[in-house]
């Protein structure tokens, strides 16, 4: 019957251990989550709803079910991050479609695993390199079309264009690099 009802809603099932058993029931235009929700009631099962999954377990156990969608991380490198911090009877599966995790254990732990999967989870640091390559030939200069008296512009000034030249060079070639930096 459940899963029937889950097919037809396009949601998809992760059943415990534990869970078996018969019920009957008449439901008529009734929402998924609160159609699960009623026939478990008087079985002793539960169900956690976790966007298109639903887990189903037995009431008895303590334990909950999280979903963990990573927007910045592979999920499959997590993984055995999670299992590590996880309790030892915890399950734990990746879904890669998704980029997704599904664990479901104890409630400390699953609150530790927030925290873990948050610092995890961070979109990665980015540096803007913007550069200009500029080339200046001191042979061919002329034939070019360099016009030095545009780089007024920015602040170079010199009386003749040979000392014009040399200013562009020293502009061009970084200070640790220059070659009077080792004379």
């Amino acid at each position: 019957m459940i899963r029937t009802l889950a097919s037809e809603s396009n949601h998809s099932l992760v059943f415990g251990s534990a869970v078996n058993g018969n019920v009957t029931v008449t439901l008529q235009n009734m929402p998924y989550e609160q159609a699960i929700d009623m026939i478990l009631r008087p079985t002793g099962y539960r169900a956690e709803h976790a966007g298109d999954v639903t887990v189903i377990r037995s009431a008895k156990d303590d334990k909950n079910f999280r979903a963990f969608h990573l927007m910045h991380v592979d999920a499959t490198a997590v993984l055995k991050q999670v299992q590590d911090v996880s309790s030892k009877d915890a399950q734990a599966t990746v879904d890669s479609n998704t980029n997704t995790i599904f664990v479901v254990d104890r409630v400390e732990a699953l609150r530790n695993l927030e925290l873990m999967m948050a610092a995890l989870d961070q979109e990665p640091r980015q540096v803007e390199v913007e550069a200009v390559i500029a080339e200046v030939d001191r042979e061919n200069d002329r034939q070019v079309g360099v016009n030095y008296a545009g780089l007024r512009i920015w602040g170079v000034r010199a009386r003749s264009p040979r000392a014009l030249r040399k200013r562009v060079s020293a502009l061009l070639i970084p200070p640790r690099w220059h070659p009077k930096a080792f004379s």
